[in-house]
């Protein structure tokens, strides 16, 4: 049974702007990168035990885990499972310190 997929906004945002900036230098790149994201949300909601746990020392963030976008590996998905959905959080570049995106302040 596959999970239905929420894209939390900060995700959606996130997904924008990487796009737009792939697109700038190599905009078939861009339309390769979207494609790949949804591959790869498909199929983490039909095997959400894929990505590597995350841990963080708030309990809030609890059950976050880490996949790299396939075909571009410097982009990791950020996601967790509640109940029957998977939570997509976050998509951030792996250049980012992506502790500060998950703090006890930050939105989740």
């Amino acid at each position: 049974m596959s999970l239905r997929v929420l894209r939390e906004r900060l995700a959606q945002q996130d997904i924008d702007a990487h796009a737009d900036y792939i697109a700038r230098e190599r905009p078939l790149s861009a339309l390769a990168f979207v494609d790949a994201l949804e591959q790869d949300f498909a199929r983490l909601a039909e095997m959400p035990g894929l990505g590597s746990p995350r841990a963080f020392q708030h309990t809030r963030l609890e059950g976050i885990r880490m996949w790299p976008v396939t075909g571009f590996t410097n982009y990791l998905i950020f996601y967790r499972v509640v109940d029957d959905v998977i939570q997509i959080l976050r998509v951030l570049h792996a250049a980012q310190d992506y502790t500060r995106f998950f703090n006890e302040d930050a939105p989740c």
